[in-house]
C-alpha cells in the first residue's frame, strides 16, 4: 500500500492512503542506511505484525527535493513568513532561507504577517523583494485582511510554511486550515521573540492537492549553526573551481599535443608528397631521358612531354614583318602530310630577333660589318575542328603563309 506521511513525531508517522491516515512506523532499516523518513515522502507500508502501530514504513519513493531545516520532502514551493512588526523581521535569515530555495530549485514568496501593526515600512519590504522577483503577500489575522488571496495562491500546490518562531505561522494555518486546530502563544516579554508552539512538521489539507506543511519556527541561533556547513560548502566549492581550472589547463595542453600532431602529420603528407614527381602539363611522352632505377639529382631533366596543343613558330626574315600583326590569318603546309594546308592565326610576334638569344651573340662592333638579315619568331595558333591536326608532331618542316593585306 501506497501513501504520503502528513506527520511525524516521536518515531511515529500519520501516512494518508488514499484518505485512509494509517499510525506508522519505520523499519529499522533505515536506520541501517542512515535515513529517516520526512514529511511529504511518499512511502510504501505493510500491515504491522504488532499492537504498537497500525503499519510500517517499508519504503521510500525518491524524492523531487529534500530541506533539512524544516525537514520536509516533495514540496513546490515554499511560503517563508516574517512579521511586519514584532517580532521586527530578520532579513538575514530571510535572505539565508531565499538562498536556500535557490539552491533546491524550490520556488519561494514571501509572507509578512501582522499587517495591521504597519508604519509605513511594509510598502518598502514589498518593493524590496518583488524587484527581486519573489511573490510578496501581506495578511492579518485580526480582520482576515488578504487570506482568500493567499489561499488563491496556494491553490493545487504543496506548500512548505517557514519563519521564525512568533511570527503566526500557527495563526496563520488555523485561519486557512480550522480543523487544524494549531496552539498558538504570546511574545516573550523578555526579547520580544516567539516561543515555539510547533514542535514538529505536519502536512494539511486545504482542499483538493493543496497541502500546506507548518514546521517548527527557526532562530538565529539555529540558522547560525549552519554556518559552518555553509563554510564547508564554500571550501568545497572552492576545490571545485580550482579543479574546473586545472581541468581547463589540462585541455588546452592536450589541445596545443592535438595542434602539434596534426602540424608533424601534414608534414608528413608533405614529405610523402615529394616523393612523387607530377610534370608541369598534361601531354605525351616525346622522350625519356633517365632509365628505371638510375639515381637523379634535383633538376635532372627526366623526360619531355608533348602538350596536346598545337602551334608553329615561324621565323621570318626582318624585311618581309613590315606588315604582319597579331590576329592575321595564315594558312600553314606540312611537308610531312603531302603539303596539306591548315588554317591558323597569328597569336604572338617575339619582341627581339632569334640571334639576341643565341647563345653567342654577333658583334657588329669589329668593324669589317656585314649586312645579314635577321629572322623574328611568330607563333601561329591552329584554328580548332580541322581534320588529320591531331598527326601534327614536333619537329615537322612546314611552309607559312601569313594574309598581311
Amino acid at each position: 500500500m501506497r501513501g504520503k506521511i502528513i506527520k511525524g513525531i516521536a518515531g511515529f508517522y500519520l501516512v494518508d492512503c488514499d484518505g485512509e491516515v494509517l499510525t506508522c512506523k519505520a523499519r529499522g532499516l533505515f536506520r541501517k542506511q542512515g535515513e529517516k523518513p520526512l514529511v511529504g515522502d511518499l512511502a510504501e507500508v505493510e500491515a504491522a505484525q504488532t499492537s504498537e502501530s497500525e503499519a510500517n514504513i517499508v519504503a521510500l519513493l525518491p524524492r523531487r527535493n529534500r530541506l533539512i531545516r524544516p525537514a520536509v520532502s516533495n514540496v513546490d514551493r515554499a511560503l517563508l513568513v516574517m512579521a511586519v512588526r514584532t517580532p521586527d523581521p530578520q532579513f538575514y535569515l530571510l535572505d539565508q532561507y531565499l538562498v536556500t530555495m535557490e539552491l533546491q530549485g524550490i520556488p519561494a514568496a514571501i509572507l509578512f504577517t501582522k499587517e495591521d501593526l504597519d508604519g509605513g515600512e511594509l510598502a518598502d519590504y514589498r518593493r524590496r523583494y518583488e524587484t527581486a522577483g519573489y511573490p510578496v503577500f501581506s495578511v492579518c489575522a485580526e480582520n482576515g485582511s488578504g487570506i482568500e488571496e493567499l489561499r488563491g495562491f496556494l491553490a493545487g500546490k504543496t506548500t512548505v510554511l517557514a519563519g521564525p518562531s512568533g511570527v503566526g505561522k500557527s495563526t496563520l494555518t488555523n485561519l486557512l486550515c480550522p480543523e487544524a486546530k494549531m496552539e498558538t502563544g504570546e511574545l516573550s516579554r523578555k526579547n520580544a521573540r516567539g516561543k515555539q508552539t510547533t514542535r514538529h512538521t505536519e502536512l494539511f489539507c486545504l482542499g483538493e492537492n493543496s497541502y500546506l506543511l507548518d514546521t517548527p519556527g527557526f532562530t538565529a541561533l539555529e540558522v547560525k549553526t549552519d554556518e559552518a556547513g555553509l563554510k564547508q560548502a564554500q571550501e568545497q566549492y572552492a576545490v571545485a573551481q580550482q579543479n574546473i581550472i586545472n581541468t581547463g589547463v589540462g585541455r588546452e595542453g592536450a589541445q596545443a599535443g592535438i595542434a602539434n600532431a596534426q602540424a608533424l602529420l601534414d608534414l608528413a603528407k608533405q614529405d610523402l608528397g615529394h616523393t612523387v614527381i607530377y610534370a608541369p602539363a598534361s601531354g605525351k611522352l616525346g622522350e625519356v631521358s633517365v632509365k628505371q632505377g638510375q639515381l637523379v639529382s634535383a633538376g635532372t631533366q627526366l623526360m619531355s612531354v608533348v602538350p596536346p596543343e598545337r602551334w608553329i613558330i615561324a621565323n621570318i626574315k626582318e624585311t618581309d614583318m613590315a606588315n604582319v600583326k597579331i590576329g592575321q590569318s595564315a594558312s600553314v603546309s606540312i611537308d610531312a602530310l603531302g603539303g596539306k594546308a591548315f588554317s591558323g592565326k597569328v597569336a604572338e610576334i617575339s619582341p627581339a630577333t632569334a640571334s639576341e638569344f643565341s647563345l653567342i651573340k654577333a658583334d657588329s662592333g669589329t668593324g669589317n660589318f656585314v649586312k645579314i638579315a635577321q629572322r623574328i619568331a611568330v607563333k601561329i595558333v591552329f584554328d580548332a575542328g580541322q581534320q588529320d591536326l591531331e598527326r601534327l608532331a614536333p619537329g615537322m618542316s612546314a611552309e607559312v603563309n601569313i594574309a598581311t593585306k
